[in-house]
Parts: structure tokens; sequence; C-alpha cells
């Protein structure tokens, strides 16, 4: 998770993951990029606090759909 981090906060590439979908059984593929880690309000307690987000699709002015990326994402999966 740190190096995906470190290596695309800028737009060099993305990243492809597999999310939950309720019309697919194997989840819908998404390509995430512009990495950036959610710093929280000072003050406040949020559960989302340090976690890594991205991009989805492009973005678009204000219109912006993000993917909050997991460590269990990277975890190598049994092969098909």
């Amino acid at each position: 998770m740190e190096d995906a981090l470190a290596n695309f906060r800028v737009p060099i590439g993305v990243i492809g993951v597999f999310v939950d979908h309720p019309n697919s059984q194997g989840g819908v593929l998404k390509a995430v990029h512009a990495l950036e880690k959610y710093p929280g309000t000072v003050g406040r307690h949020d559960p989302d606090w340090h976690s890594v987000f991205g991009c989805e699709a492009d973005v678009l002015g204000i219109d912006i759909q993000s993917i909050k990326l997991e460590q269990e994402m990277f975890d190598c999966t049994v092969e098909v």
C-alpha cells in the first residue's frame, strides 16, 4: 500500500482493482489513479483518517468519484 501511494500519486498510470458490485458475482474492474492519504479533520474523530483513496475514471470539475483502497486489495489471490 505504501509503495502504491508513493508511486501513483501523480497520474503516471493506474491501478486496476476489482470491487464488489450487485450485478456481478466477481465484481467489476475499476481503474484508480491519483492516490492520496486522507488527512482527516483536526479535533474530530474520523474512521477514514489516514486511509488511502484514489480517483476512479476521469476527474471532471468537482464531479469526482473515489474509491477507498484497502490493504487486502494488494494481497495475492488464488489461481483461477
